[in-house]
Formats: structure tokens, sequence, C-alpha cells
């Protein structure tokens, strides 16, 4: 799994993520993910282009930020997701808590709503 920061400026944060999100990789990156999500930070949009399976570990992690941006009076917005990491997704209910943009610019307007 490898996160890239795309764009990380004060209180919002752009991130990528490319490859397998489960329990193989989550550890990794859950250091770095969350290193992220400083006190600081209350909106950021993940593009979920690259990634080609997610499990329920990567699933925790998504949930875990946006219920620390949420305490925050912030927000998370996934985008960008393949179809079999969106349906996961939806299948997991996750679409209910997280909203999930088809693109950057849908993701960005949804992450600066109020």
């Amino acid at each position: 799994m490898k996160m890239t920061v795309v764009e990380d400026s004060g209180d919002f944060a752009h991130l990528a993520l490319e490859g397998r999100l489960d329990s193989t990789t989550v550890g990794a990156l859950e250091v770095k993910f969350f290193a992220l999500f400083g006190p600081q930070r209350h909106v950021a949009i993940i593009d979920l282009g690259g990634v080609s399976f997610i499990a329920s570990m990567g699933i925790r992690i998504l949930v875990t930020a946006a219920k620390t941006l949420a305490a925050r009076k912030g927000r998370l917005v996934l985008f960008g997701p393949p179809a079999l990491v969106r349906e996961s997704l939806e299948a997991a209910g996750i679409d209910q808590a997280i909203p999930i943009a088809d693109d950057e610019a849908e993701a960005r307007r949804l992450a600066f709503e109020s």
C-alpha cells in the first residue's frame, strides 16, 4: 500500500492511496496515515482510485479518520474508488457515514459544505 500526500495546507489534506488496503498493509500505513490527522487537521479528501481491494481493516482506518475529523467539526470525503472497492464500501454501509464522490472536484465541494 502506497500513500501519497497530494496536498497538505494547514487544516486540509488530500491523500492518494494505491494498492491493497487489507490486514497485511494497514499496519504499516496506519502510523503515517494518522500522523497527518493531527489536532490542526479538520478536512481531508482521499483518492481511492488506485486501491485495488479494501478489507475490513482498511475500512476501519477510514471510519476512524472520519470520526477523528468529525469530533473537530470537520469532514472526510472519499473519491474515485474502483467499482469493486465502491461495492465493498457500500456493502459495509460506509457511504452512509462518509461521503463518496466520483471525482476530486466533487470531493472538494462536499468536504467544505456546511
